[in-house]
């Protein structure tokens, strides 16, 4: 398709306003057939601004979920150019455009080198302010209470076929889903932890190469020579540009079984500076960085290990009160989470139990339990709720999105954010 280029606007009549060249000559058409699917006519506009296209047919053009899936550099550009076709009539619309904008996979030096070279756009009523809104807290250290609005669902597999190049973007504020970028390899059951604009993979069956997924460019780099390990069923934790690597398979299952292995991988020298080892070997268990303290919760071992970095001393902590490898587990306003999993006393069956562990009491506590059985799920705290990607095994092999809401401790179904069964994937939170 990328022989086709507009010639013509038509204004005078709205079914049939684009002139279209074609290699055999030209057709009229309507702008509504072009735009309405057709992926590489919005992505000609994006960088063709024409002096006749009206703000209702570019607003329409570029909707939500094109906005979503392109690289917001271009989309930076090209709202500033249409505007600055003529700034006195367009300006109005400038703040509804820059509000479609994530800044969050926008680079600061390219903002600023941008609106350097559109200076007209700060003399807009409320542009300075929300501009500074959104970036003043790249310009800081994040916080440990920032949680973030954007969740990254990567890789996984289904029952028969490996999708495991697959990123999507889960936008909290509108709650909705789509296609963000792809991995260079199939990865399942793999470990994930981003650093600056980059979120280095590590793992998965028959996978022994690093990767680094750029979410600003939206393109992952591999790194053959950074770390070589086919490890999986893992869990990771970032502490100081680190990336430590708990556990998991090296190898094959029936003949090695779960390994007590530590892994520091250093993304500065972007090396493995470090081996350690856990108080016992465990997979499919997961780690939560509270504190200085890293909590290794669920597994094959139904205790918590904790491990304080600074003086590397384990400490065990009470069983959780239902058995379950493969549970999902975040933080939970200063605690620990922890949901679903699959239970040795049950066949290995999915279970729906979820429960709570108080650090400063020392205890377990039972919480409402998931709407459906689920293990191999993921989940991550925000401000106001807990995010869960439910992995389902029920009849429709369809993957919900839970929200357990802080307030009134209930559990809500937002609704499917994948119609393939998959298993395997880990989240990102960006």
């Amino acid at each position: 398709m990328d022989w086709f280029y507009l010639k013509d606007l038509y204004p005078l009549n709205p079914l049939a306003d684009y002139k279209v060249v074609l290699k055999d000559g030209f057709v009229m058409t309507s702008k509504i057939v072009l735009y309405a699917e057709n992926f590489y006519f919005r992505n000609h506009l994006t960088t063709n601004i024409t002096s006749n296209t009206d703000w209702m047919t570019f607003r329409e053009i570029f909707d939500t979920g094109f906005v979503a899936k392109k690289d917001q550099r271009a989309l930076l550009n090209c709202f500033c150019a249409w505007v600055q076709v003529d700034f006195n009539n367009r300006s109005q619309f400038f703040m509804e455009l820059l509000q479609m904008i994530n800044f969050k996979f926008l680079p600061m030096a390219y903002i600023t080198d941008v609106l350097a070279h559109n200076s007209e756009i700060h003399s807009i009523d409320g542009v300075s302010i929300y501009l500074y809104q959104k970036t003043m807290h790249r310009m800081n250290v994040k916080s440990p209470s920032f949680k973030g609005s954007d969740i990254l669902v990567l890789g996984g597999n289904d029952e028969d076929v490996y999708a495991g190049t697959c990123i999507s973007n889960f936008n909290v504020s509108v709650e909705t889903v789509t296609d963000f970028g792809n991995l260079h390899f199939d990865r399942n059951y793999f470990g994930c932890e981003m650093v600056d604009d980059k979120i280095f993979v590590f793992g998965s069956a028959d996978v022994k190469y690093m990767e680094a997924f750029d979410v600003v460019k939206r393109k992952s780099e591999i790194h053959r020579g950074a770390f070589k390990d086919e490890r999986r069923g893992f869990s990771t934790v970032l502490l100081d540009k680190r990336i430590w690597m708990f556990g998991g398979i090296i190898g094959d299952e029936d003949e090695v079984g779960a390994t007590d292995e530590i892994k520091i991988f250093d993304v500065e020298r972007m090396c493995i500076v470090d081996t350690r080892h856990m108080l016992v070997p465990n997979k499919g268990h997961e780690t939560v960085l509270i504190g200085n303290s890293i909590y290794c919760v669920g597994g094959e071992d139904t205790r918590i290990s904790r491990y304080d970095p600074r003086e590397g001393v384990w400490e065990l902590y009470p069983r959780s009160l239902f058995e379950g490898s493969e549970s999902a587990v975040c933080s939970y306003s200063g605690n620990i989470l922890k949901c679903g999993g699959l239970s040795s006393l049950s066949a290995f069956e999915s279970i729906r139990n979820c429960e709570m562990y108080d650090i400063r009491g020392g205890f377990w506590q039972e919480i409402p339990e998931l709407p459906m059985a689920s293990s191999a799920s993921k989940c991550c705290e925000l401000d106001d709720c807990v995010i869960y990607f439910n992995n389902s095994h029920g009849i429709d092999l369809q993957n919900h999105l839970l929200k357990y809401k802080k307030a009134t401790n209930e559990w809500v179904d937002v609704g499917l954010y994948s119609e393939r069964f998959i298993s395997g994937f880990n989240i990102q939170v960006v």
